[in-house]
């Protein structure tokens, strides 16, 4: 039972990084221009690497979520996404140590400021990954990959929620909070 709870979890966060690559690349091929923008932003990379940069990063993660979703070639998925996931964090930890915070990290989604959180998140979605690198993710039957891809589906679903939540915030607090005339009854 365990071990069955593990493949399917196992090859679910699979599935779930790979929709997360896609997305993320195709957020970036829409707009190569403005990727080749916020790259040269991070101030990582020489300028004439950015237009190349911006072209073979997003092609790099089609290629990992679909590596990610064929079983035989799963572990070279799981070696190209969590080698992007990686440079991704250290390239996030490098231009935060040089102070750049207001930056967009790039990621796809709504733009979003660099934090700590996203290099930990990037790290956590690489860690993710071992179980199906070590081949532990491997669904036996079809009712396996659909429950599979429903968990990764669902878990996108809240993934693109949070962001959006988390990128609307500060939209959110001023249209539910109460002013402080609301509170003291108009005194204020």
């Amino acid at each position: 039972m365990l071990a069955d709870l593990l493949r399917l979890g196992s090859g679910g966060a699979a599935a779930f990084v790979a929709l997360i690559m896609l997305r993320a690349a195709l957020h970036k091929a829409a707009d190569r221009d403005g990727f080749e923008g916020v790259l040269g932003d991070y101030g990582l990379a020489p300028e004439i690497a950015l237009k190349p940069l911006s072209s073979a990063l997003p092609a790099l993660e089609v290629v990992a979520a679909c590596a990610l979703c064929v079983s035989p070639v799963r572990a070279v998925g799981v070696v190209l996404a969590s080698g992007l996931l990686l440079v991704y964090a250290a390239a996030m930890a490098a231009a935060l140590q040089q102070g750049r915070t207001q930056i967009d990290c790039g990621c796809g989604g709504p733009p979003t400021p660099l934090s700590w959180a996203m290099v930990g998140r990037n790290l956590g979605l690489a860690a993710a990954l071992i179980p199906s690198g070590l081949g532990l993710g491997e669904w036996r039957t079809l009712g396996e990959a659909v429950v599979g891809w429903a968990v990764a589906l669902v878990a996108l679903a809240c993934w693109i929620a949070c962001e959006l939540l988390a990128a609307n915030h500060h939209r959110i607090r001023r249209a539910y909070a109460p002013s402080a005339a609301d509170l003291f009854g108009g005194l204020v």
